[in-house]
């Protein structure tokens, strides 16, 4: 009898140990339980377009500014005014045009096309000598876009200077990025017209042209195109 009961028994003991081994291995399993959540991400990227170009020269049709010769202002007679044999000049009834700079290219970037003169130079340089005794006197008339510049009415070179650097400043503008810069309004770029008339002043002319020392005038004339933040 106690044979058959420990016979019994012995189930009975491994059936409570097989529970208690499940329910310590539940126990262990959720104490070392945690949340996993996972994400990932990628990026690509290529450097961003400029294609800028300059397009720059000194006049459409003559390639020059100041000239030698200059057509006569006389329609149909093919006459020309030769000035000068080995420099190029400037004279009542003559004009021209320093230019153009224009620019193109759509740039994936926001720019500054500025305009101005090459490091260490002016716009417009008279030199000293545009003097009349001790008055200044200039007849030149400058076209800065819609910009009109009259010489005649500045009692100094630095003050005329000044003006047409300030109308060449004027012409600075901002552009989002992705502007095509053909289609923009730089796009047929900035040009200094210069024009003397025939008569201004007769009498003052003439002095200039008389002058030991002759008046000189440069031009200069630059474009940039920078990325902006």
């Amino acid at each position: 009898m106690n044979f058959m009961m420990k016979k019994g028994v012995f189930p009975r003991i491994a059936a409570v140990l097989m529970i208690l081994t499940l329910l310590s291995t539940c126990v262990i399993s959720g104490t070392f339980a945690k949340y996993v959540t996972e994400g990932s991400t990628t990026a690509t990227a290529r450097v961003a377009k400029w294609g800028v170009t300059i397009a720059a020269q000194a006049d459409d049709s003559t390639g020059n500014a100041f000239l030698k010769e200059y057509a006569a202002d006389t329609e149909g007679t093919g006459l020309t005014m030769s000035v000068s044999a080995d420099t190029a000049v400037v004279a009542p009834g003559t004009s021209g045009v320093l230019g153009t700079v224009g620019v193109s290219g759509t740039p994936e970037v926001a720019v500054m096309v500025t305009f101005g003169a090459p490091d260490s130079k002016q716009v417009l340089d008279l030199g000293d000598n545009w003097m009349v005794g001790a008055d200044f006197y200039c007849p030149l008339i400058f076209t800065v876009g819609e910009t009109k510049i009259d010489g005649s009415t500045y009692e100094s070179a630095e003050e005329l200077e000044e003006a047409v650097a300030t109308a060449i400043v004027d012409k600075n503008t901002y552009f989002e990025a992705g502007k095509d810069l053909s289609t923009a309004e730089v796009a047929g770029g900035v040009t200094i017209a210069w024009e003397w008339p025939i008569s201004v002043n007769d009498t003052n002319d003439t002095a200039l042209g008389n002058a030991e020392t002759p008046a000189t005038i440069t031009l200069n004339l630059s474009v940039t195109v920078e990325q902006v933040d």
